[in-house]
């Protein structure tokens, strides 16, 4: 069925005026505006307002993340007690903390691993050596050795990414007084890279 020309422009006129009439949506929305001229501009031309919360969001998503990767010789000890007291003590969701040997070492004896528990940190479990993804994965690798190579992670400064190193001494099973010396050069040196990588971040906001 065919419309006469008349009843055509009425249809096409009503819907145009259906549209123009229309009110502007009143939606929540973070846009990529950082200030608050940015966002009054857009809401003022776009009926688009921004909520708070959603731009926390997007901000927490720009945030940079931090991997740290712990490591020593063989896995057995000094990365995995970092590791565990790191993972203890850190609140940040964008930092995370790995372990790994240059070696795949053999278990610690059922002492050593009492004497970690006594500060509150669990090493059992099985050993893990370095592996392509592991590495592709940090950003912040910590010898926490005095056997290891620093020149194992040279790559790391090619690509941007930090190597620190921590010469401390493996330990000798059967020697509980230096163990627990180890134990808590470990867990000092821990925290203070805890406060400067999470002093790093907040001065990146």
């Amino acid at each position: 069925m065919r419309f006469p020309s008349e009843a055509i422009e009425e249809i096409v006129s009503s819907v145009l005026k259906r549209k123009l009439s229309v009110k502007k949506p009143q939606v929540s929305y973070n846009g990529g505006c950082s200030s608050v001229a940015e966002r009054a501009t857009v809401a003022r031309i776009t009926g688009v307002r921004f909520s708070p919360s959603a731009l926390e969001r997007n901000k927490q998503k720009k945030m940079e993340k931090i991997n740290i990767l712990f490591v020593c010789r063989y896995n057995r000890f000094r990365s995995r007690i970092a590791e565990a007291y790191f993972n203890k003590i850190n609140k940040n969701k964008n930092i995370k903390a790995k372990s790994a040997g240059l070696i795949k070492g053999q278990s610690l004896s059922a002492r050593t691993m009492q004497i970690a528990k006594e500060f509150g940190l669990d090493i059992k479990g099985r050993v893990s050596g370095l592996t392509s993804k592991v590495m592709a994965w940090q950003n912040v690798t910590v010898v926490v050795a005095d056997n290891v190579p620093p020149q194992v992670f040279d790559k790391n400064k090619r690509y941007g990414k930090k190597v620190i190193v921590w010469s401390i001494k493996d330990i000798n099973e059967g020697n509980d007084r230096v163990i627990k010396e180890i134990i808590k050069n470990i867990i000092k040196r821990t925290e203070e890279l805890n406060k400067q990588l999470n002093k790093s971040l907040e001065n990146k906001k």
